[in-house]
């Protein structure tokens, strides 16, 4: 089994600088996460409770309209996201990393969303909630603004679709165009 490093006397070496990268680590998620629940807090103090489930109107200060733009925005971001790493076949390189992107984007839809609307980036997980909330008749209005989870993401998922589509339609003339010039230079004459 060969070693890391070059000898068994660099090994206290590389243990302090692990030491010293997982203490700056540690520092960085302790802040981070303080930072994270600090919004998650003021979320749940202006509305009430921290996720709601469908009800836009019971979170003062954003209206449907505000909710579904930014659905709308976190879902164009994630999407996109997802078809520039994980689908993309130009980024097959970078592949491995493409869910840590992912989460990321995820993480900072739901940074966002929270103190809007509860954040859904999913029909589905709203829906399932509201549909149990109403057949249990927790209130009337469970789907008063279903609409917003459900417009939002759609409208955000398919800009981003036929975005992305542009971008690589664009990116694969570019790249047709730069070999046909290249190719004429390579040619020697005889």
């Amino acid at each position: 089994m060969r070693l890391p490093f070059s000898s068994i006397k660099d090994l206290p070496s590389i243990l302090r600088a692990l030491a010293a990268k997982i203490d700056k680590l540690e520092f960085f998620l302790k802040y981070a996460l303080e930072w994270n629940f600090q919004i998650l807090d003021d979320a749940s103090r202006r509305c009430g409770r921290i996720l709601k489930i469908t009800r836009v109107f019971d979170c003062p200060g954003f209206s449907p309209r505000q909710a579904f733009l930014g659905e709308a925005i976190m879902v164009f971001i994630l999407m996109y996201v997802v078809l520039e790493t994980a689908v993309n076949k130009k980024n097959k390189a970078n592949a491995a990393l493409a869910p840590v992107a992912i989460g990321f984007a995820v993480y900072i839809g739901h940074t966002m969303l929270i103190p809007v609307d509860g954040c859904s980036l999913n029909p589905t997980r709203s829906f399932g909630p509201a549909l149990v909330s109403y057949i249990q008749n927790r209130g009337p209005n469970y789907f008063r603004d279903f609409w917003v989870f459900v417009i939002g993401p759609v409208t955000g998922a398919t800009v981003a679709a036929a975005y992305y589509k542009v971008i690589n339609a664009m990116q694969d003339k570019e790249a047709e165009n730069e070999p046909a010039a290249d190719r004429a230079d390579d040619v020697k004459p005889v």
